[in-house]
This record gives C-alpha cells, sequence and structure tokens, in this order.
C-alpha cells in the first residue's frame, strides 16, 4: 500500500475513534430522527447503518424528488460511481474507478432488478422505469462472494414496491417539462394496488409513459430535422403476492418495457452545440420483458429463498456511418454514393437469460449467522452487424448490406456457483465474517463474418470454460450501538470468454505489428483484490449520521481491448495492472423536525501501473470515464401552510470531476469537463395530492458523458439532458 493511503487509514481509524466520544445530545423532539432504511444488500434484511460495507441508498421518495427516469439520473449522482454510454449502442456502470473504458464485453459491475440478474455486457443494460421504486442500493467495492462474476466494482440493485395484503390503493401522476434548445416532455405514471382475497392475494399493477421530443438538431442541407434524439418508452409491470400460510410466501411478477429510440445526443465538434451533420436515419429500437418467481419460507431458524428470473430483451442501433465509409464504399463498388445519401451500421442483438438462485440463511439472535446458496444461469446472446444501404439507392441496386460486410455472433455462457458467508460474535462488540464463492463458466460461441471488408466469409466455432473461486474476510467492531467501524478483504472476479473473428486476410500486418501471427481465440479470467477500512455512525438521536470508508484495488491481468488500427478489427488479451484508492464521506442531518440534508463526497485516485502493449496506454494513466472527485449535496425542507396544507422545497446539487474518454495516453482521448449538476423542485401538498414546479440541470450546464475515438469522420460529444423546467402533479388514494 502507498503511504498516501496508509495515511487515509490512520484518519479513518482516528475518525472511528474520535466520534464515539462525541456528546449524544438530547433531541428537542425525541421522537424525531431520520428516515429507518431496512436494505437487503447482504442477502438479509437490517438496517443500513448496521451493514458492514459501504452502501449508499437511494431511496423511492428521493427519486421522486430529483426526477430521476433512468440509470443516467441517480447513479452519477452517487460519488465514486459513473454511468456513462456512448449513444445506445455500449454502457457501463463504473464503481470506484474500476474501469476500462467502453470496449471490452464484459461487465465490471452487476445490475439487478430485484432477485433478477439483468447485467449485459457492452450492450445496453435493461433501465426500467423508476415510478413506484422503493429504493437503490448501491454496494461499493467487490461483491464476488454473493453476487458472482461481473461485480468486481461493485453491484447495483433497484428494488420495486411489492403488493400489500388487503390495502386497495393507487396513485396517477403527470409530469411536462420543457427541455431548453428542444422541445418538451411528457409523463404519465400510474400504479394499483388491490387485495384479491383477504389475508392471501394482492396484486400491484404499475404503467409508465414516456414521451421527450429531443434537443439535438440535424442540420445536414435536405436532411434538416429538429430535436432528433427523441425518446418514446412505455413500461407495464404486475405482481402478484400469495400467502398460503403465514411463513411462506410467493410473488410472481412480470414486466415488459418498449422503448423506440431515435437518433442520439450527439453533438458535433464543427458545429454550434446541440447540432449534428447526419445523412442517414438513425434509430434505437428496443423491447424487453422479464419473468420472475420469488418464494420464501421461514423455518423455526432460517429463511429459505428461491428466485427464478428469465429476462428477454431486444435491441437495435442504427448508426449513421456515411462520413467514415462513403470513399470506401465507392471504391469497393464502383458507384459513387451521393451527397444525400446515407450509410449506416445496423447492429441488433438478441438476448435472453435464465437464472436461478436458492438460499438458506439463519434467523434469530444467535452468536452464529450463516448463509449458503447455489446460482446457475445460462445466458444466450445473438448479434448481428452489417451495412443498412437503405438510404445509398444507387449502391442498394446492386448490392446488399451482407456482401459488403456481415458479422453474425452467438453466444452461450452457463454458470453454475455455490457461495457461503459465516458470521461469528467473537464478543458482544466484536464479530468476523468469512466468505467464499466457487464458481464454474462455460462459454459457446459461433462466429460468422462475410463480404468484402471481412476479406469473404470465415466461420469460427471457440469453446471456453474457467473455474474460480472468491473470497471475503471482515471484522466489525461495535463502539456503541449505533457507532461501529469494520476492515474487510475482498476478491472481485470478471469470467473470460472467447474473441470475435479477427480475419488475417486484412489484419496481417497489424497483428504482425503487435507480435501476432494471429489473434488469441479466448481471453482468460481477470480478477482483484479489496482492501476497505469504515465507520459508520449515529448521533443526537439518531438525527445525525457519519460514515466513511477507505479503500485500496489491487487489479491484476486485466481484460485489455488491443485495437487494430489499419483494418478496423479489435480482440481482447488479458495484460496489464492497476491499482485504485480512495476515501468516501457520507453524512445526513435532520436539524429541527421537516429538515432533511444529505451531503457526500468521494475522492478516487484509479492509475494503470503496468500498461498493456498494443493498448497505446501508459504506465500511470488514469482508468478512463473514472472522476477523481465528486460530491452530492441536497436539502430538502417541508413546512405547514396552514391547518390543511404543507409546503415543500428542494435542492440538490451534484458535482462530477474530470473524465478522459480513454486511457489517459490513448490515441484520441479526451479529458472531459468536469460539471456541477443543479436541480430544484417547489411544492404544495394536501393529504392525497400534490403539485410542484421543477427544473433539473437549472444552469443549463453543457454536460459530456462520454467522447468517442474516430479513426475518421467529425469528432462529436456525447451529451446529457440540458436545462427542464416543468411541473408535476400526484394523485393518490
Amino acid at each position: 500500500m502507498t503511504r498516501t493511503f496508509s495515511r487515509w487509514l490512520c484518519g479513518i481509524t482516528a475518525l472511528s475513534s474520535a466520534v464515539t466520544t462525541l456528546p449524544v445530545l438530547a433531541a428537542d423532539d425525541s421522537t424525531m430522527a431520520l428516515e429507518e432504511v431496512v436494505v437487503t444488500a447482504l442477502r438479509r434484511s437490517e438496517r443500513l447503518q448496521d451493514v458492514a460495507a459501504s452502501l449508499t441508498v437511494v431511496t423511492g421518495d428521493q427519486l421522486a424528488a430529483s426526477g430521476a427516469q433512468d440509470y443516467t439520473d441517480y447513479l452519477n449522482s452517487v460519488p465514486g460511481v459513473t454511468y456513462a454510454d456512448n449513444g445506445y449502442r455500449t454502457s457501463r456502470v463504473i464503481i470506484r474507478g474500476v474501469s476500462d473504458g467502453l470496449v471490452v464485453t464484459d461487465p465490471l459491475t452487476g445490475m439487478y432488478i430485484d432477485e433478477a440478474p439483468v447485467t449485459q455486457g457492452s450492450q445496453p443494460t435493461f433501465d426500467p422505469s423508476l415510478y413506484d421504486v422503493e429504493r437503490v442500493e448501491v454496494l461499493k467495492g467487490p461483491q464476488g462472494t454473493l453476487y458472482g462474476a461481473g461485480s468486481m466494482g461493485g453491484t447495483v440493485r433497484v428494488i420495486m414496491n411489492k403488493p400489500k395484503l388487503n390495502e386497495f390503493s393507487g396513485a396517477a401522476e403527470g409530469t411536462f417539462g420543457a427541455i431548453s434548445h428542444g422541445g418538451d416532455l411528457y409523463r404519465v405514471d400510474g400504479v394499483l394496488n388491490a387485495p384479491l382475497v383477504d389475508d392471501v392475494a394482492a396484486v400491484r399493477i404499475v404503467a409508465s409513459y414516456r414521451d421527450e421530443d429531443g434537443f439535438i438538431d440535424n442540420v445536414h442541407p435536405g436532411r434538416e430535422r429538429k430535436d432528433v434524439n427523441s425518446i418514446e418508452k412505455t413500461n407495464v409491470r404486475t405482481q402478484v403476492l400469495l400467502k398460503p400460510q403465514e411463513q411462506t410466501s410467493v410473488t410472481l411478477g412480470f414486466m415488459y418495457q418498449d422503448e423506440d429510440l431515435q437518433g442520439t445526443a450527439f453533438s458535433d465538434h464543427t458545429l454550434p452545440r446541440y447540432q449534428q451533420d447526419r445523412v442517414y436515419s438513425q434509430t434505437g429500437p428496443g423491447e424487453t420483458s422479464l419473468s420472475s418467481l420469488t418464494i420464501e419460507h421461514e423455518f423455526a431458524n432460517a429463511t429459505l429463498t428461491s428466485a427464478t428470473n428469465y429476462l428477454d430483451k431486444t435491441s437495435a442501433a442504427n448508426i449513421d456511418a456515411t462520413m467514415f465509409f462513403r470513399g470506401l464504399v465507392g471504391a469497393l463498388t464502383g458507384i459513387p454514393v451521393g451527397v444525400n445519401e446515407g450509410l449506416g451500421i445496423a447492429t441488433d442483438v438478441d438476448f435472453s437469460v435464465f437464472s436461478q438462485e436458492l438460499r438458506l440463511a439463519s434467523s434469530g439472535d444467535s452468536r452464529l449467522r450463516w448463509l449458503v446458496g447455489g446460482f446457475y444461469s445460462d445466458a444466450r446472446t445473438t448479434l448481428t452487424q452489417e451495412f443498412d444501404l437503405r438510404e445509398a439507392v444507387a449502391v442498394s441496386a446492386r448490392y446488399t448490406g451482407s456482401d459488403l460486410f456481415l458479422s453474425e455472433q452467438e453466444e452461450k455462457n452457463r454458470q453454475a456457483a455455490v457461495f457461503g458467508e459465516l458470521t461469528y460474535e467473537i464478543t458482544d462488540r466484536l464479530s468476523a465474517t468469512v466468505g467464499a464463492r466457487g464458481f464454474d463458466v462455460r462459454t459457446d460461441t459461433k462466429s460468422i463474418g462475410d463480404g468484402v471488408l471481412n476479406g469473404g466469409r470465415s466461420v469460427t466455432n471457440k469453446d471456453g470454460k474457467s473455474s474460480s473461486a472468491t473470497q471475503k474476510y471482515l471484522l466489525d467492531y461495535k463502539f456503541t450501538p449505533d457507532n461501529h467501524m469494520y476492515v474487510q478483504a475482498a476478491q472481485g472476479f470478471r469470467a473470460g470468454g472467447a474473441n470475435d473473428v479477427v480475419p488475417t486476410t486484412v489484419c496481417g500486418a497489424d497483428l504482425a505489428a503487435l507480435g501476432y501471427t494471429s489473434a488469441p481465440g479466448e481471453y482468460e479470467p481477470d480478477k482483484l483484490w479489496s482492501y476497505e477500512i469504515g465507520s459508520k455512525n449515529a448521533f443526537l438521536d439518531r438525527r445525525l449520521t457519519l460514515n466513511a470508508s477507505a479503500f485500496f484495488i489491487d487489479w491484476d491481468r486485466i481484460q485489455s481491448s488491443i485495437p487494430l488500427p489499419t483494418c478496423g478489427f479489435s480482440f481482447t488479451a488479458n495484460a496489464g495492472k492497476a491499482e485504485s484508492k480512495g476515501i468516501e464521506i457520507e453524512a445526513a442531518l435532520q436539524p429541527v423536525d421537516g429538515w432533511n440534508i444529505v451531503a457526500s463526497v468521494g475522492y478516487t485516485d484509479a492509475k494503470l501501473t503496468e500498461a498493456a502493449p498494443g493498448t497505446a496506454a501508459s504506465d500511470g494513466d488514469r482508468l478512463p470515464l473514472a472522476a477523481k472527485l465528486s460530491w452530492n449535496l441536497s436539502s430538502q425542507y417541508q413546512f405547514p401552510i396552514g391547518a390543511a396544507l404543507n409546503g415543500f422545497a428542494r435542492v440538490e446539487v451534484n458535482r462530477v470531476g474530470d473524465r478522459w474518454s480513454q486511457f489517459e495516453s490513448a490515441r484520441g482521448s479526451t479529458l472531459m469537463d468536469a460539471y456541477t449538476s443543479t436541480n430544484l423542485r417547489l411544492g404544495v401538498s394536501g393529504g392525497n395530492w400534490s403539485a410542484a414546479l421543477y427544473a433539473t440541470n437549472v444552469f443549463d450546464e453543457y454536460i459530456v458523458t462520454y467522447v468517442p475515438v474516430l479513426g475518421s469522420g467529425v469528432p462529436y460529444d456525447v451529451i446529457a439532458t440540458p436545462r427542464v423546467i416543468g411541473v408535476n402533479a400526484r394523485y393518490s388514494f
């Protein structure tokens, strides 16, 4: 460990010791305290402040108050966490700087909806509507023992509200907003909870519709169009809760979401902001369904949980490639591509995953607590990519897109794992936890390439397999019931896989320059160790909480994408080392009844210690897309207005530091500016209704979330939504 990190460890230890000596002042109102949040992040229900882990929770009320709709809206407000995407083809959730950019297919953060794993590598992970959400749990640091491969940086869990027995209730909500530099947005949401059989069965139905104009104008002559990056999204979900007996609950769920994404939020560097020059019409439709069955049974001293889930997702990304390929296609076909004719790259992805987890966790107040379980998943991915020549009339009259380039890949990924954790209370204050997970991953990949740009037809079949185990060790010491400190060492793991076909006929020179006669057929797993010390504390009759943690991550044999610059292909190899170290502090305060203040800050120093040959990165490069410094501050105040009305006001400020789009010294890498986003909300509520005025990104910051590296063509920024000002109304019964 470095001296800097050692000083941070000392600082956290000193904080833990010091806070226990702070006076616990009597509150003016003994009933006044911060809302107690119960979480299930460690696979059992417990108070958030009791969890010996770095865990940030965004409640449903906080999501609603901030107007959050998707991952971009709330993950980037959590210090130490970044959500990045390059439009609607590739996305990544980055926690504590564990990042290799947006080019490697395997995930670094586990994504869950309730008990269902929905992580999908580099393709956009299912991003559900956030209406009627109970909470979002963000576990920072590797979660290899409880969540397995893909949770190297951490895990994000979206927990939906569940049906309530013997309660007939519901709500309807409408939102309107005016988007700066663009059009309008409309959202309609509703929820209905109804008992079916008293004390036995209930149903909860949620529906959401979102229609947003964009804020990017296409200015290509003859193809002019305003607000091209519009979004239309429909989400419906139903859950049925059955309680055949007091000790048993069965929850059946189904969710369906339809997305119609038009153009992309790309702002060209050569044009005024919020403008792009595109010939080809870009679109990105998608459909997702998620079916789930969760059964829980409480025995005398243990709880058995069975979680069965099936996710089926189709998505498409039709991206303009006219400028990049106009000359090449014209030369290959002998047919010039007209000035107003477009060339597209069409990518279609069909993804499905069946998963089954069975676990048994001890219950009661015994000094020994344990959890054991097994997990199985079967994921299938079919990816097809080819030229779309429909808008190039002369070329399409003689050629199909697959005549020029076609790539088809079918992948089957099966995982089987057993896991367990054991916690023993050595004394009334000190407890120790050990955990382990052993798993086997098997991947079958069939790749077909064809077309002139592929050097003709090629077929490759690859079978890959990897087996490994991860470990976790934890000590937790309670100074008082509300103040404790923990130290932890834990492993994270990412499965290996097979590479796509890299044709030597067109890439031979690039491969030879790197010392390869051919690209490796597969790549191996990579692992990391994380070392963490943290402290969680509550004061002033639990009106103040103060939590802090410091971490050091050692990452080895990183799965690195090796680009081949001349032929445009790439492959993945195991090379390079990195480390990440940092500190995170979170505080929440209720100074008076009705006023809540939440603040958090994170500092992450993530860099390469040994660069992989061929990546164009250098030792000491910052890891891509990871901000060094980020912080969040929110304040909400509720106050009476007469006898029957309450007013409320909320302000939230989110700061994200600068980030490199690629490894710092890589060709074309861009340092994206830091930004500060401010949200405001002011409203009134009475009984069963509320109405509010709101503004997001109040100062209309130009927020760059990604800058891709282009071999040719006009560079552009991927940007977030500018200022939105609108109204919101809600009625419940």
